[in-house]
């Protein structure tokens, strides 16, 4: 009994100082705030609609979602991994936030995460592209609101691409 109020009182201790505690696969708690994630490679027609209201994206029909997690806190951050037909992304491009913009070719806008085994953009080489070209282009676009919209495009493939989307709040 004696261990487990020593616990309790440094369990208090620690969100009392604003501590952040891992407390299960989908949520985290700390401080004055409370943070919760939700992760999932099974995303649901209406959570890539929700996505696409949010990014302010239209997905095109050979779109397929490989994973999406959402956190909500202070700050709400979704990523959104997105498998589609190659012939379809100049037209996915020309329609979102990104129409116009150059996208980079040697830096990387959106970075890996090592709690999401399906968020792989670690993995992606620069120089691994087929005949001199680029593995992947990337680009960061600010959005109303204080948002912020990242993409990346792993382009080593000719038939599919992979697209990374990374929105948050600033």
């Amino acid at each position: 009994m004696r261990n487990a109020k020593k616990r309790l009182v440094l369990l208090g201790a620690l969100v009392a100082a604003g501590a952040a505690l891992y407390v299960g696969p989908q949520c985290w708690i700390g401080g004055p705030f409370r943070i919760q994630r939700t992760v999932t490679e099974d995303v649901s027609t209406e959570q890539l609609a929700h996505c696409s209201q949010i990014m302010n994206l239209t997905f095109p029909p050979s779109a397929r979602p490989l994973g999406l997690c959402a956190t909500y806190g202070m700050d709400d951050v979704l990523q959104l991994k997105v498998e589609m037909s190659r012939n379809e992304l100049q037209q996915f491009i020309e329609a979102s936030p990104f129409a116009g913009a150059e996208l980079g070719r040697n830096q990387i806008q959106v970075y890996g995460d090592s709690d999401l085994r399906w968020w792989n953009v670690d993995e992606l080489d620069p120089y691994e592209g087929k005949d001199g070209q680029e593995a992947f282009l990337s680009e960061q676009t600010s959005l109303p609101n204080a948002e912020v919209l990242n993409i990346l495009i792993d382009v080593r493939r000719d038939d599919i691409v992979i697209v990374y989307l990374e929105w948050f709040e600033t």
